[in-house]
Order: structure tokens, then sequence, then C-alpha cells
């Protein structure tokens, strides 16, 4: 298969590229799936960082499919890491349902940083919570920031589009405060604003596209939170 435009663009901007080799996979539940990878020696020349994630490069009957995951459990020594996926009708989902071990597939390492680098807000100071707001889709990259957050208070509020959603295992610590709304329901907007006028809170917002930009907008327009204490980036978009 010829590289696309877009894989050329992506390496013209100064892409790592590698292949992953599928070890297994596994089904949570029957929305949301798991497919173990072998990155072979990648992670140790590149590093680990907190909701680091890869671009990787799906066969859509001879064109390229792109679409980015988070690595679970990546490990620098042995190489090996996970992918979830949560189960939407698509390209990037088929394949994770039908993989084989030793199946490859390319991937790329462009873009990827953890928000929020400074550990404090202003000099003197520290972040006192963390508001993570998404979907299942962004699981791995909040299980893990939070390991990596793991001296400050967090609160998970979570979209869901199935009634099997709540049986993901979150693996987040006992103390993390997770809530679970309706995929549309306004109170996950209204939670949000419980949280605003706390001037040591950050809000790490990666949900649906206009569920994105909705709450960016109300935290900003409404209550005036600066840019520097939200991290948004649009995980999907239900347009398509």
């Amino acid at each position: 298969m010829s590289p696309s435009f877009e894989r050329l663009v992506v390496n013209a901007f100064g892409a790592k590229n590698t292949e992953l080799v599928v070890l297994g996979s596994e089904s949570l539940t029957p929305h949301y799936h798991r497919v173990h990878v072998d990155c072979g020696d990648f992670l140790r020349s590149h590093g680990v960082h907190p909701s680091m994630w890869l671009r990787l490069w799906f066969d859509d009957d001879g064109k390229d499919h792109q679409r980015a995951f988070t690595l679970v459990d990546a490990d620098e020594a042995s190489g090996r890491a996970t992918l979830e996926f949560a189960l939407h009708d698509g390209v990037a989902a088929r394949w994770s349902q039908n993989v084989t071990a030793g199946t490859r597939i390319r991937a790329s390492l462009l873009g990827s940083k953890c928000p929020w680098p400074s550990a404090k807000p202003a000099p003197g100071t520290s972040w006192e919570r963390t508001v993570l707001i998404g979907g299942t889709a962004c699981v791995p990259a909040i299980r893990s920031l939070l390991d990596h957050w793991s001296e400050a208070p967090a609160t998970v509020l979570l979209h869901s589009e199935y009634d099997d959603d709540r049986d993901i295992p979150l693996g987040l610590a006992a103390a993390t405060d997770v809530e679970w709304f309706a995929m549309g329901d306004e109170a996950l907007l209204t939670r949000t604003h419980d949280f605003a006028g706390e001037a040591t809170t950050r809000f790490w917002v990666t949900t649906e596209a206009s569920a994105t930009r909705a709450v960016v907008r109300a935290l900003r327009k409404d209550h005036g939170v600066g840019k520097e204490r939200i991290h948004a980036q649009a995980y999907w978009s239900a347009a398509g």
C-alpha cells in the first residue's frame, strides 16, 4: 500500500515510525476491547511519558486510515504495551476485534506530550484538583495521567454510550471520584460548573467534539477560567 498524503505529511513533520506486533487480544465488555502489542525497542529508544499516544495506520481497503491510541502499561524494558478500543462501527474497531497474534501494524509518534508539564499553576501554589471530562475512548489517558498526578485529588466525569460502559475496569485509585453521565446529558456540563470557581483546579476535557467545545466555551465565557487551566482536545466527532 502506497503512503497516503496524510502519512506523508506526518512524516514531513518529523514523525518517528515503527511497527507494532500483536501479541493477543481480549474483550473487556461487549463495547470495549484490548489488544496487547510488542513495540520492539521503540519505547526504550524514545522513552515513555504520561498519556503517550501513537498514530496507528490501519488498512481500509488499500487506503490509510489513521487513529490515535494511548499506550497502556507501556514498559520500556520489555517493549510491550496495550491498546484499548472503545468500540464504534469503524475500521479501527473491526481491526481490534478480528486481529490475530503476529499481525503487524504501522505506528507513528508525533505530537504526543503530557499536558501541564509544570507542577504548579503559579509560583508558591500547586494544583489542588484535576477535573477530567471524557468518554470511554479516553479512559487509558485518564488512567495514565492520574497515575502521574497521584498527589492531587481528581474528579472524573465520564460520558457513557452503552449500558455496559460502567463495567469497564477503569483501574483508578479508590479515592478517585468517578461520575457517569449519559451521552448528551447536560447534567455533565452543570457538574463541571461546580468546580469552575476553584482557582487551583484544572480541567482536562477530551470527549466528543461538540461536547468538548461546549464545556470549554462555558468554562471560558461563563466562568472566566483561564486557558492555562484547560487542556482540551476532541477525541472523536459524532458528525463522522
